[in-house]
């Protein structure tokens, strides 16, 4: 009795695990957390690099947290910054080294430049609403982050990260902890898609993440190639491709 027992336990565990493989195969969804570490990066494919935030597991020092919200009627896990904090505060860009960085390496499977998409949710639509976050290039020496005008003007613009250590502000303006949005912006008044410089196929680049306000929620980071069309490098009203993206498989960690 007790062997048949565990051969029925044993084949609902198959069962399940192969049910769960469907589920993700179906949908995207990752199957486990896998945190990713140098010199191990995520993988990208198809030149979509999609990373859970919350692999990343913070520290037991670091004032990031895990939490589990509701979203769209989805069971979904984020790290916040500062959860239990109900004062706003902005806090400024952090220390080389700090212990409240978010860190995760990535390398493309194809040469290009790439949008930046954080996937957060914030507590208001101007304040708690904004992160640090950096992307140094190992080629240039220099941060590696271009800015680009939303809308009309296509013009490129480098962001000038000197005065804060190389950390760019990334904000949205959903303003709510019930829903999460892939809407990513810099620049005050002004806003601007955030675009990396030249990514180079295979080689490691790290994107990091720091808390600049308080109860600030990510949930996922997306990286995607732009689209080129005509002398467009980057054609960013593409709606196919940030669907497309933002509906890829998470990226898988892999060696060098």
């Amino acid at each position: 009795m007790v062997s048949t027992c565990r051969t029925l336990s044993t084949v609902a565990t198959v069962a399940t695990a192969a049910a769960l493989a469907v589920v993700v195969a179906l949908t995207g969804a990752p199957a486990a957390a896998v945190r990713c570490a140098l010199p191990r990066a995520y993988a990208g494919k198809s030149g979509v690099v999609s990373i859970e935030a919350e692999w990343q597991a913070p520290s037991r020092s670091s004032k990031w947290s895990r939490t589990n919200r509701l979203i769209d009627g989805r069971r979904t896990t984020f790290v916040v910054y500062k959860a239990g904090n109900k004062a706003h505060w902005v806090e400024p860009p952090p220390r080389k080294n700090a212990n409240d960085i978010l860190s995760f390496p990535f390398r493309v499977d194809k040469s290009g430049y790439y949008r930046v998409l954080l996937r957060s949710a914030a507590p208001h639509t101007t304040e708690w609403n904004d992160a640090w976050v950096s992307l140094p290039d190992p080629f240039r020496q220099t941060y590696g982050f271009i800015r680009r005008r939303w809308g009309n003007n296509k013009a490129w613009r480098p962001l000038n990260a000197a005065a804060t250590r190389g950390w760019t502000k990334a904000y949205q303006n959903k303003g709510t902890t019930a829903r999460a949005t892939f809407d990513t912006f810099t620049v005050d008044h002004n806003p601007s898609v955030l675009v990396t410089r030249w990514l180079r196929r295979g080689q490691t680049y790290t994107l990091r993440v720091a808390g600049r306000s308080t109860r600030w929620a990510l949930d996922r980071i997306v990286l995607f190639q732009c689209t080129r069309s005509g002398s467009d490098e980057c054609v960013l009203e593409d709606k196919a491709t940030f669907q497309a993206a933002i509906r890829a498989p998470r990226s898988r960690c892999g060696g060098v």
